[in-house]
């Protein structure tokens, strides 16, 4: 089945890549980069968070709705802002795009499921104190990777995601010349080259592994932006039958009885 998000994203994650890597340094800080992207893509996992109090509502709507068919979304200007940045990060054509088109967004993260609950509680504020653990080898093939939140300082005027087999650098942060936009910004904020060295600096020193790259912000300490996350895109529809397990911060009944009889692992796990 062809994905819509998709259809012209093969050609225009290539060109822009190519044109990076005729930066000086780019190739180097890449192959450091695009290694230690693959490791975490093989031993993470894919997870969402959700509002806890929508869960029944997403449980027995049997899918997973994207910020436009939901009428809101967790970041400033809604599905607006979902509607330019996916513009952005895949080259779509919106006229092309139904609502149910647009990506579902969630993240990378450990397998340990108590351990990642813990770690990403202070994304519960934003996202939900629910968190959605998705069948990974279902969606592998068609989820795109980027490094912090696409919508976070306009970050999608300054990157292109990659595909989970190939990850690229250029699904972090680049130069100004985003094949859509140019836009200069300020040293260390969203789009600037000094990013991709502090990430790689921290591969080398192994201040990020396998075993943390969940805590990427660590790198930053007080600086701007906060990465907060590796975001991944899902494109296509998310079914209750994608859903591996949930883990929640209030484990409501109905909600408990659903996730049995649709055979889902359901834990409440207190903060």
């Amino acid at each position: 089945m062809a994905i819509a998000t998709l259809k012209n994203f093969d050609e225009y994650e290539k060109n822009y890549y190519s044109s990076l890597q005729a930066h000086p340094n780019y190739k180097t800080l890449a192959s450091i980069i695009e290694p230690f992207l693959k490791e975490i893509i093989e031993k993470g996992e894919f997870y969402v968070r959700v509002h806890t109090q929508t869960l029944k509502q997403i449980l027995l709507s049997g899918r997973l709705k994207n910020a436009l068919e939901a009428s809101g979304s967790a970041s400033f200007g809604g599905g607006k802002s979902r509607i330019n940045s996916t513009v952005h990060l895949f080259n779509c054509n919106t006229e092309e795009l139904k609502d149910s088109d647009y990506p579902r967004f969630g993240y990378l993260s450990c397998k340990d499921r108590r351990r990642n609950f813990f770690a990403t509680a202070d994304m519960g504020f934003q996202y939900g104190m629910s968190v959605i653990r998705l069948k990974k080898e279902k969606l592998f093939n068609r989820t795109t990777i980027s490094v912090g939140s696409t919508l976070d300082f306009g970050s999608y005027n300054f990157l292109v995601p990659s595909y989970l087999d190939n990850p690229k650098a250029s699904c972090i942060v680049s130069f100004p010349n985003h094949p859509l936009q140019n836009i200069i910004m300020a040293p260390h904020n969203a789009g600037t080259f000094k990013n991709l060295e502090i990430i790689a600096k921290g591969i080398i020193d192994k201040k990020i592994t396998v075993d943390n790259f969940f805590k990427i912000d660590d790198l930053f300490g007080d600086m701007v932006p906060q990465f907060k996350y590796f975001e991944l895109q899902f494109h296509g529809d998310i079914k209750t039958d994608d859903f591996e397990c949930i883990d929640t911060d209030e484990l409501d009944p109905d909600v408990e009885k659903i996730c049995n009889d649709l055979k889902i692992n359901i834990e409440e796990m207190a903060l």
